[in-house]
């Protein structure tokens, strides 16, 4: 069976650090400054490194409103059932719209799916169908 690709590379820099000294102090060089303090940095470093991290933050917080926006968005555009609503509830929900015209709560509830209790709960109903059709076989 061959090997994936990370082992691979686990078996290149084992190598690497056998036959060359050169290699590990490279290493060293290359990651000896992710590891370094702010407080150890220059002024003029530390700037730079807090306007990377503010540009990243601000990308990141635009990407999420889009999607968010597009997921609200998405769920206003479904049309809902027009024989579930009757006059009245046409009216209501008129007056309701001409009432929060000024404001709009939008509350985002995310429900994670239970997964395992779903998978327990369709075991128990598969063996309870077993059990009552053996009783059945039975009587």
């Amino acid at each position: 069976m061959g090997k994936t690709r990370a082992q691979h590379r686990k078996d290149y820099r084992e190598r690497k650090k056998k036959n060359d000294k050169e290699f590990l102090k490279k290493k060293r060089e290359r990651t000896k400054h992710y590891k370094l303090p702010i407080g150890d940095l220059s002024e003029e470093k530390r700037r730079e490194l807090r306007e990377i991290n503010i540009n990243w933050k601000r990308i990141s917080r635009e990407k999420l409103r889009r999607i968010n926006t597009q997921e609200t968005e998405e769920k206003e555009d479904r049309p809902r059932s027009s024989e579930a609503e009757t006059n009245e509830d046409k009216a209501d929900s008129s007056q309701a719209t001409q009432q929060s015209s000024k404001w709009r709560l939008t509350v985002k509830l995310d429900f994670k799916p239970r997964q395992w209790s779903q998978k327990r709960s369709k075991a128990l109903r598969t063996t309870s169908r077993r059990i009552l059709k053996k009783n059945l076989k039975r009587n």
